[in-house]
């Protein structure tokens, strides 16, 4: 029958056809494992480098973070510090004036160094709070010549000087020593150191 002969040619041609069949899934299989592979090392670059994206956003989030954390430090730092130093002027206001009540040759001490200030032969007014005045008034009236030689010396009441300090008005000008003043220059200091270490 010629449906059942089989040639060489029916032959050649079914080898033909298997191997194209065969070296087409070859190359098929090939191009998907290229693809795959290739596929699969961009995919593993993208990652790395939006994992890095996100590492280095992650970092500079950390740094801003720390950045701000350092500067509210310094900040409770020096508020704390301000308020220690405004507790600690407060307490020594307190016992600066309860030492003044309790003793009251304090304000010859103040006197005394505020007179040494003063040059010798100048007219010398010493004005003192009210009580001070009737203190050295009544219990030291020979204070001037313990305090210093100055002939032209004279005491007064004044209202604006308060326990414990004294205002020198001379030809030359006036020695501020009141107990406030003091305080004031100390705090000025303390502004001053504070303002110095903000600037470094």
């Amino acid at each position: 029958k010629n449906g059942d002969k089989i040639t060489r040619s029916n032959i050649s041609t079914e080898i033909n056809d298997e191997s194209k069949e065969s070296f087409d899934n070859e190359n098929v299989r090939l191009i998907e494992e290229k693809a795959y592979a290739k596929g699969f090392a961009r995919g593993e670059r993208a990652g790395i480098e939006s994992g890095n994206e996100k590492i280095e956003s992650a970092v500079n989030s950390i740094k801003q973070a720390l950045s701000e954390l350092k500067k509210i430090r310094q900040d409770i730092y020096i508020e704390t510090e301000q308020e220690i130093v405004k507790l600690a002027m407060a307490i020594a206001r307190k016992i600066v004036c309860n030492e003044i009540s309790l003793n009251k040759d304090t304000v010859v001490n103040v006197v005394k160094g505020a007179v040494k200030k003063v040059e010798k032969n100048e007219k010398v007014k010493v004005k003192l709070s009210c009580k001070d005045f009737e203190f050295i008034k009544n219990e030291k009236p020979g204070i001037i010549d313990k305090i210093a030689n100055i002939e032209n010396a004279g005491f007064i009441m004044d209202e604006s000087v308060c326990d414990g300090g004294c205002i020198i008005e001379t030809e030359s000008g006036d020695i501020d020593s009141r107990i406030e003043k003091q305080f004031q220059a100390i705090e000025e200091a303390f502004e001053d150191l504070n303002r110095n270490d903000l600037s470094n």
